[in-house]
């Protein structure tokens, strides 16, 4: 009896020094990976097997390891072994459910994650990872009942907070959102994400000061998180702080080429007017990432606010080449090609019309009540109704005039304001509809074709953006080759006042006031702008609706 009695207690005091070995291996395995030093920690964590062939904790430490080198596949092998030794090892489950839902397996990681819960129901991080397997499908509700039930289990889980959170901001519930953050640091002020998620909802909600302020104690935590300093530069953007920007991103951008490093360096440079550093990094962005479309686009709209719109056609052709499903690479080749066209057909309009000005719009309305003319008005009308993209320039030209010269004209009567008003709430299906019922009364609002093409280009739908794109500059080029609208002697003519802020908005100038002139001959509307800091005014000639129901 004494024998057997001592072979036990021999035994157990062996188990006990293996498992005391064991443990200290594991404490210095951890130490290396949470430094990040994953091959060391897995030589360390290799020498368990010395002593346990079959630890579950060594195999699912050692896995953790061999998925930060990459070997992926090698955590997997390791993590199944560990569930044939014991295929209740919840711990096993949850790291392939892991694995899995990185590889972007998601049905077996879900799968996986509910085999964890089913051996091991009162953890609460795995009910947590089955809500985060939801969130991927989209599923918010589902995704917040599963953080909702781990709370249940761990009251304080500040990870269930966090993606609690997370689910309000998706949703634009920023004060829930803000509520469940704050709840998530004060039971982890170590987390930087956290930090991060609450920059985020400061941010959306124009925060940019207290947004700055939670960036900052993210990258306390972990400076070198690239993704901290790039949320940094986009709240520098967004307060127009472009030199700090630059701050911030071109140690990194000078580094090595980073695509979004790039992105926020062009930004700084362009908005600070260093258009050579400005190409140097969209050149630099061609040459190590050309299949990338964003560089030709921000090369091709730096071109276009200069006027060079034949590279900007050049550019952003080749970000069609690259990416053929973006609407807005249409959208600025058509603007790009109609602007081209329209600066260099003036002179062919302004010779073929150069004697039908503000003191002689006599003959334009011959012309337009003429049968037997080729600019009879509604001849014009005729085709523009079949195929108003059909017209020549000189055709929109006398359509646009000889619609203000019918008895039944009134420029007071030719916009409406509903569908301004739904573009700018983003009802761009109902700005269609309303804009197209519009026009079929109205058919020179020109402002009207601006809102149908610009809603057209937020759906997506580039080929009908472009169709209206054209009317528009058709009608517009047709005012702007009547002048300049530098004096009254050079006053743009107008058929209505909406027309006048079109024009404007063409030149890109910004309202500062309106006064009405009365020349000797002609009446005015001046449009004040500020060009730099001296106030300028733009004048148009109103003689067609001005004093007329």
């Amino acid at each position: 009896m004494k024998k057997i009695f001592s072979l036990v207690l021999f035994l157990a005091v062996f188990s006990s020094v293996f498992s005391q070995e064991i443990s200290k291996l594991i404490i210095t395995g951890d130490s290396l990976y949470d430094a990040g030093k994953y091959q060391e920690a897995a030589d360390v964590y290799n020498l368990i097997f010395k002593i346990n062939e079959n630890s579950l904790v060594g195999l699912d430490k050692l896995s953790n390891c061999m998925v930060n080198l990459d070997k992926v596949d090698s955590a997997k092998t390791l993590l199944y072994k560990a569930i044939d030794i014991n295929f209740k090892y919840a711990e096993a489950y949850a790291s392939l459910s892991n694995i899995y839902f990185l590889e972007g397996e998601v049905d077996t990681s879900l799968t996986l994650i509910k085999l964890a819960q089913k051996y091991n129901p009162d953890t609460a991080i795995y009910v947590v990872f089955e809500g985060i397997n939801y969130m991927y499908y989209e599923s918010l509700d589902t995704a917040l009942s599963m953080f909702e039930k781990a709370l249940e289990i761990e009251p304080n889980n500040a990870t269930a907070f966090y993606y609690i959170s997370y689910v309000y901001f998706s949703a634009d519930f920023l004060d829930s959102s803000l509520k469940y953050v704050n709840l998530a640091i004060a039971e982890n002020d170590e987390d930087a994400d956290y930090y991060k998620l609450r920059a985020e909802i400061y941010y959306s909600d124009y925060r940019f000061t207290d947004a700055m302020f939670e960036i900052d104690k993210a990258l306390d935590i972990e400076p070198k998180n690239e993704d901290f300093v790039l949320a940094k530069a986009e709240i520098y953007s967004s307060l127009s702080q472009y030199r700090d920007v630059l701050r911030v991103i071109l140690p990194f951008a000078k580094k090595e080429y980073d695509a979004d490093f790039h992105y926020y360096t062009v930004i700084g440079y362009y908005n600070l007017g260093m258009i050579d550093s400005t190409m140097f990094y969209i050149h630099d962005a061609h040459e190590n990432d050309p299949e990338n479309d964003l560089f030709y686009y921000l090369e091709g709209y730096v071109y276009y606010l200069d006027g060079q719109y034949n590279n900007a056609m050049l550019a952003f052709n080749a970000a069609i080449q690259l990416k053929p499903d973006e609407a807005e690479y249409y959208y600025f080749v058509c603007n790009s090609k109609i602007r081209l066209n329209t600066d260099s057909s003036m002179l062919d309009l302004n010779e073929k019309f150069h004697d039908l000005n503000q003191d002689n719009m006599d003959k334009m309305n011959k012309f337009s009540r003429s049968k037997k003319n080729k600019y009879y008005y509604q001849k014009l009308l005729a085709k523009f109704n079949y195929d108003p993209t059909s017209l020549s320039l000189d055709e929109y030209f006398m359509f646009y005039y000889g619609s203000a010269l019918q008895d039944d004209f009134s420029g007071y009567s030719n916009s409406n304001p509903a569908i301004s008003q739904a573009f700018e709430e983003e009802n761009y299906e109902y700005c269609i509809r309303i804009g197209k019922s519009f026009i079929e009364e109205h058919p020179t609002s020109i402002a009207t074709y601006f809102y149908i093409a610009n809603s057209y280009f937020m759906l997506g739908k580039a080929d009908l953006s472009i169709k209206y794109l054209t009317i528009y500059y058709g009608l517009l080029q047709s005012i702007i080759c009547t002048g300049n609208g530098e004096t009254e002697e050079t006053a743009f003519i107008v058929s209505s006042v909406t027309d006048e802020y079109t024009v404007m908005k063409f030149h890109e100038y910004s309202f500062a006031g309106q006064s009405l002139v009365s020349g000797k001959k002609h009446n005015y509307d001046v449009l004040y702008y500020m060009d730099r800091s001296a106030k300028r005014g733009m004048y148009f000639n109103i003689d067609l609706f001005f004093g007329k129901n």
